[in-house]
């Protein structure tokens, strides 16, 4: 039987998930089947519903629909000690970050912009690095120390938009199109890229998206980064 869970997971026996994580009906998940999958289910909600009604929440739901209905006997939960998702397949426990950066425009009653919401930037490129410092610091947490098992693989996840009159360093494609990391990122960071995803545009904007999923570890001794993803750092 595969494990049914019940409100927050972190009142699971972690010794029960890890046991019936093992058993043979339960499959192992093609995460990135799966999001290319939810891509196109997302696509299909930007031709009803505008980009501004989306964030990294709804796109999360939309992933997690899309993976419990290609592998419903999967166990999975968010903001499971502060991670947007774990999901228990038959390798184990993995986690997922989601990132989603959008430019919206905040407008008042009379149809006049006041401010923009979301900006591409340092401080944002700061908060995406600082995510991947989370993900491969997971064992260092607090946390941990009570947690019985290994997890399997850590997953970032990023989304962003683009309207077609945003370029240079105020777009999101100029920090992430070419990813190069913070310099503050440890050393042994290594992310991979797994796949990259586009063709999406929101029906109300000129709007264009992007998704991009990342694999996040540690390296370990004698094993190169990926020299397109190490990290350097944009001044």
């Amino acid at each position: 039987m595969a494990p049914q869970f019940c409100g927050n997971l972190e009142f699971c026996l972690w010794e029960l998930i890890v046991e019936e994580c093992c058993l043979p009906d339960m499959n192992q998940i093609d995460f990135c089947g799966v999001l290319r999958e939810a891509w196109i289910d997302f696509a299909e909600e930007l031709k009803r519903v505008p980009l501004s009604h989306f964030n990294e929440s709804v796109f999360r739901y939309i992933f997690v629909r899309r993976m419990l209905q290609k592998h419903p006997e999967v166990g999975c939960d968010t903001e499971w000690h502060r991670i947007d998702l774990l999901f228990v397949d038959s390798t184990g426990p993995s986690f997922v970050e989601f990132k989603f950066y959008v430019r919206n425009h905040v407008v008042d009653l009379q149809g006049k912009t006041r401010h923009v919401k979301g900006r591409a930037g340092k401080k944002n490129f700061k908060e995406f690095c600082d995510c991947i410092n989370k993900l491969v610091s997971i064992d260092e947490q607090k946390w941990r120390k009570s947690e019985i098992g290994g997890f399997s693989r850590r997953y970032l996840v990023l989304t962003y938009a683009d309207a077609d009159d945003v370029y240079g360093p105020n777009s999101y494609g100029f920090w992430y199109d070419e990813l190069e990391l913070w310099k503050g990122l440890p050393d042994r960071v290594r992310i991979t890229k797994l796949l990259t995803l586009e063709g999406v545009k929101c029906c109300k904007s000129t709007a264009s998206l992007k998704c991009s999923a990342f694999e996040i570890s540690n390296q370990t001794p004698g094993q190169e980064a990926n020299s397109k993803y190490t990290p350097r750092g944009r001044q």
